[in-house]
């Protein structure tokens, strides 16, 4: 099966860029049932608590909470990354071996101006640091979106990987 590593955000401020777990609890158990071996890495203010019930049956790596050089190989071997708007995605975001979805969350969706402008970066778009493997999804959390975009990410991948194209 192929690995997903989803890295929650649940931070106890700006609750409006937390993952909601109803939605991300459905992804991951659709996302199992669909072949894939999902686990999740929590927030550091959860990674030592057992996963909400959402996640009834799903692995969790808390090591890689706490252990930057296993997070970083983690994310770089795993097939595809799933992130909301949080700290450790910015790992990925510049580290061109990691193939990740970034959903965005909380007021980099919804601010105006939007707030990725001070960074020089264009809302509704992925940078264009990012390679073809690495995708920000600017849609509100909605397990039905997200499911669809790691079906299309693993497609693309896969036809990569068989055409010869794959970096």
């Amino acid at each position: 099966r192929k690995c997903v590593p989803i890295t929650l955000r649940e931070a106890p401020f700006t609750l409006e860029k937390n993952s909601d777990l109803t939605v991300w609890g459905e992804f991951v158990h659709r996302l199992q049932a669909a072949g894939h071996f999902p686990f999740i890495i929590r927030d550091i203010d959860k990674a030592c608590e057992a996963l909400p019930l959402e996640f009834k049956e799903i692995d969790s790596c808390p090591e890689a909470v706490f252990n930057l050089e296993l997070r970083v190989a983690l994310y770089e071997e795993s097939h595809i990354c799933i992130f909301t708007t949080n700290g450790p995605s910015q790992l990925c975001c510049f580290n061109r071996n990691v193939q990740y979805l970034n959903f965005l969350t909380g007021d980099i969706l919804n601010s105006n101006p939007p707030i990725v402008h001070g960074l020089g970066l264009e809302a509704g778009r992925t940078p264009p640091f990012a390679n073809h493997f690495q995708k920000w999804i600017w849609e509100e959390q909605n397990a039905d979106i997200y499911l669809d975009e790691v079906i299309t990410l693993d497609n693309e991948i896969e036809r990569s990987q068989n055409n010869g194209s794959y970096e």
